[in-house]
């Protein structure tokens, strides 16, 4: 076994592999498609490390839980708590009040270790886009001390039956981990990737590594250098030329055995030591903590601010502001409080003032709603448009996982104070016109029932692959369909979604049992038109008549925000903002003729909202218009949006 005081620098050389796997990653550098993979070697040094400094102490019989964990709290804190604030200092100047809000809810969550459970459960259809979120990298954080926290405890258990009971016990569970990895990797990707369960698995080959070293140390005896070597190789060609749409699954299996057999028999004299020893990458390793804290703000907040800057430039200044931030903190954070030298005043400041000042900031952002008074009156206007739907969009707008408990018969009612004659079905984009259209129909003295849920596309039989719980939409979509042909008071469907999120990219869609002998996009897009002409069928057909709604234009950032940005920099001469029509028509062609190729079917009237809000002529698709934007992000409709397709809708009825 290793001494305690026994440095090994290849280990730090690994650490400099896998952030900048990470950094290139994170940065879009096309020749490291996994660089994700850093994450995980992250999590088997960890394994390795923390796993032998717990072994040692219990076969020692010196192991101290107070020891431990005060080591622990000095590793992570400490740099952590510096880089919360400042980043904290950075979001309350540039951030808008929507996105620092839920910014708290980060920097929260990741001061109590948690943030892998936030960012895991904010991943739904009401918040901002978590590529804009700084600090959503803390969520391996999350996982690495959540270990931490259990891991002292299963082995001193363990321990009491010895060394078998050690060995047994962490090899169950490190199985049980690996099998609800492959689980959720196939029906939730989001939870294998964020939540422990599915995680504690890859730290767990570190631990078996440490106790496993020395007895791989005499079996390769004078091939551990060549085996080590190729090891290094094989990471590095599987973070280089490897790509997966999720992570991690099965093939995660490459990288952590590569991982641990350098762990084991990488301080070899040979290629893998002579690579991973080099001064450069020694020194990466050291500053990498601080490198992996840093990088993620400063690249999103670089992103934000610095939207005009030329690429050059752009990069040039992201690098140079995250080294330097990076070797400022390993040098007069890391190092100060990991070895004992920092004052007893900044030891306070840090690990009791920050944490309890860093918690008030992210509490009363959350009650005031982002600190709206640092704007202007007018700007508040503005970035209000965030909130610019109506009171029953969220409470009518079922959740997939919450499909056992609703049915198409409790969905909403909206209008006047008679039964439905007009049913909306489709998702939150559908969802969104609900309670106007219903308004608008009192004065028919008429009323709709909304049947939407998220993301759930209105065509029976099919659901995203992509999704979360993505069955629960064909369960949902057979429920709609039996609720509609019972109730023939339910005279007009109206179908509506974002087509393309669906209907640009092949295969995106598919039945439960996914598709058979299917070789190229058109074969999918006419089973596409097929399922969608039969449902329409079987509703006229039963007297009913379905009002298709064609797409309506995304926008490429959320338009109350960047207009709000946009007057903060040209005043007074920023009135409307938009999107080019012909890109529009471009990038939803194949939704059009998917449409188009339905063909004249009785029954089936197709409305074009598009019409609303552009002109072919000037090229433009208007998402704000005199500064009230029509959407209340990038591609929900606002209530100003919402109220020019209302009209449309109430046309089509006529």
């Amino acid at each position: 076994m290793m001494s305690p005081n026994y440095y090994r620098p290849d280990i730090d050389g690994l650490r400099a592999l896998a952030i900048t796997g990470v950094i290139l990653h994170h940065y879009d550098v096309f020749f490291m498609p996994s660089g994700y993979v850093g994450v995980d070697i992250f999590f088997v040094i960890s394994g390795f490390l923390i796993g032998g400094i717990i072994l040692r102490g219990v076969e020692a019989e010196t192991f101290s839980f107070r020891i431990f964990y005060r080591r622990r709290i000095l590793r992570i804190l400490p740099a952590l708590l510096v880089m919360l604030m400042i980043t904290s200092i950075i979001a309350y100047w540039i951030l808008l009040p929507h996105a620092l809000r839920y910014y708290g809810g980060g920097l929260l969550t990741a001061i109590l270790s948690l943030s892998n459970i936030w960012f895991y459960n904010r991943i739904d259809y009401f918040n901002p886009d978590t590529h804009l979120e700084p600090l959503i990298h803390t969520w391996s954080l999350g996982v690495e001390e959540q270990f931490y926290l259990v891991i002292p405890f299963i082995i001193l258990m363990l321990w009491r039956i010895g060394w078998r009971g050690i060995w047994l016990g962490l090899s169950v569970i490190l199985i049980a981990s690996f099998i609800i990895m492959i689980f959720q990797s196939r029906s939730n990707p989001e939870a294998a990737f964020y939540l422990p369960f599915g995680r504690f698995w890859e730290l767990l080959v570190g631990v078996l590594a440490y106790r496993l070293r020395p007895s791989f140390l005499k079996i390769c005896c004078g091939s551990a250098k060549w085996i080590a070597g190729l090891s290094l190789l094989c990471l590095i060609v599987f973070m280089t030329m490897y790509d997966s749409p999720t992570w991690p699954d099965e093939m995660t299996l490459f990288p952590i055995c590569s991982t641990a057999l350098i762990l084991m028999l990488g301080d070899r004299p040979g290629p893998a030591k002579a690579i991973l020893t080099a001064q450069p990458a020694v020194f990466l390793g050291l500053i990498s903590y601080s490198l992996y804290l840093y990088h993620q703000p400063v690249l999103v907040f670089a992103r934000i601010a610095l939207r005009e800057i030329n690429a050059v430039s752009f990069w040039a200044l992201v690098f140079t502001l995250t080294i330097t931030l990076s070797v400022t903190s390993w040098r007069f954070i890391e190092r100060p409080f990991r070895y004992w030298q920092a004052p007893a005043i900044i030891w306070k400041m840090v690990l009791v003032g920050l944490p309890m000042a860093l918690v008030a900031f992210a509490i009363g952002g959350h009650i005031t709603k982002g600190y709206p008074d640092r704007l202007s009156p007018e700007l508040r206007q503005i970035v209000g448009y965030v909130n610019s739907f109506s009171e029953t969009y969220k409470s009518c707008l079922p959740n997939r996982k919450d499909i056992g408990e609703v049915s198409a018969a409790s969905g909403c009612v909206h209008g006047a104070d008679v039964a439905p004659d007009v049913a909306v079905w489709g998702d939150s984009h559908a969802a969104v016109l609900t309670h106007s259209f219903g308004t608008a129909l009192v004065a028919e003295n008429r009323s709709l029932k909304e049947l939407t849920m998220s993301r759930c596309t209105p065509i029976v039989g099919l659901y995203l692959t992509s999704l979360k719980r993505g069955e629960a939409c064909v369960t949902r979509n057979d429920d709609i369909m039996s609720y509609l042909l019972e109730n023939k008071n339910l005279k007009w469907i109206i179908l509506n979604s974002p087509w393309a999120n669906n209907l640009e990219t092949p295969w995106d869609l598919q039945p439960i049992e996914g598709w058979r002998e299917m070789d190229n996009p058109e074969e999918y897009y006419q089973t596409v038109i097929d399922s969608l002409r039969q449902q329409i069928l079987t509703l006229t057909t039963n007297g009913r008549i379905v009002i298709l709604m064609y797409p309506i234009p995304f926008s490429s950032q959320n338009p109350p925000e960047a207009f709000a940005d946009l007057v903060m920099q040209e005043g007074d001469t920023a009135v409307s903002m938009g999107e080019s029509y012909s890109q529009f028509r471009q990038s939803q062609k194949t939704t059009f003729e998917t449409f188009d190729a339905l063909g004249a079917i009785d029954g089936l009237v197709r409305v074009y909202p598009h019409k609303a809000f552009c002109s072919e002529p000037k090229d433009i698709c208007l998402t704000v218009d005199a500064r009230r934007p029509l959407y209340f992000d990038a591609g929900h409709l606002s209530l100003e949006g919402v109220a020019l397709v209302v009209p449309i809708l109430i046309e089509a009825l006529q």
